[in-house]
């Protein structure tokens, strides 16, 4: 089981307090991956949101010219599969294990449930989502700005 203390550590979760937390923290799951693994399927729907614990993940779309291409990388304390926890739920990147990792896993209906029981850990959850994507896509445009 994961501690909810350890949660903290993730910038998706920096917005909850310790009772918050604990309500979190029964949702997650531990899994460890192998390279060449991929958990998530660009275009596909949208299962878990992982916390990155140990090791280092590529996080990968698909260009114009049909060419996949390494957008980021996710590495300890990071979180990828946030579309999971999105209306949408379809996977905007595809997402591979690079190297030996373990992760913290949350099912995105489980999740969901949680914030509509719960608003202040679903605000505070979205709050922390909304700088991770910011990121990414501030990522994502340096990346395509580069090569124009």
């Amino acid at each position: 089981m994961v501690d909810a203390k350890e949660l903290r550590g993730y910038r998706i979760f920096m917005q909850l307090v310790g009772e918050e937390l604990e309500m979190v923290a029964p949702l997650a799951e531990e899994a460890a991956y192998e390279p060449g693994t991929r958990i998530i399927r660009e275009g596909e729907p949208a299962t878990y949101l992982y916390l990155v614990k140990k090791g280092r993940l590529q996080v990968k779309m698909t260009a114009a010219s049909g060419q996949e291409v390494v957008l980021d990388e996710a590495v300890p304390g990071t979180t990828v599969g946030w579309s999971a926890l999105a209306e949408r739920r379809i996977s905007t990147a595809s997402v591979d294990v690079a190297e030996p990792s373990e992760l913290i896993a949350f099912e995105g209906e489980r999740m969901r449930r949680l914030f509509e029981e719960n608003c202040r850990v679903g605000y505070g959850v979205m709050r922390g989502l909304t700088v991770i994507v910011s990121r990414r896509l501030d990522r994502c445009r340096s990346y395509f700005a580069a090569r124009q």
